[in-house]
């Protein structure tokens, strides 16, 4: 395991396992907003490896000013393609 690990909807961390050529992203709080909670922020945690590992960690952390107002974008449609179902008619 690489030592990231996720908390499910049941309250249960599980090891996000390492793939070959593959990218993990933790969404954070503002995403959650702007996305009214279509995608929410990842709680997660990294756990040192019992055993030496390579990898490459790039944290990078982005937040608006204190007083920003974050709107929720209007991501039905796109939210839908995204899963391959047909835009609904209006």
């Amino acid at each position: 395991s690489g030592g990231l690990e996720f908390l499910d909807a049941h309250g249960r961390w599980i090891p996000a396992t390492p793939q070959a050529a593959s990218l993990v992203c933790n969404l954070g709080e503002v995403v959650q907003l702007l996305s009214a909670g279509v995608y929410p922020a990842t709680v997660h945690r990294v756990l040192r490896p019992k055993q030496a590992v390579g990898r490459l960690s790039l944290p990078y952390f982005w937040n608006p000013s204190l007083d920003a107002e974050i709107e929720a974008l209007d991501l039905q449609q796109p939210v839908a393609n995204l899963r391959g179902r047909p835009p609904a008619s209006e």
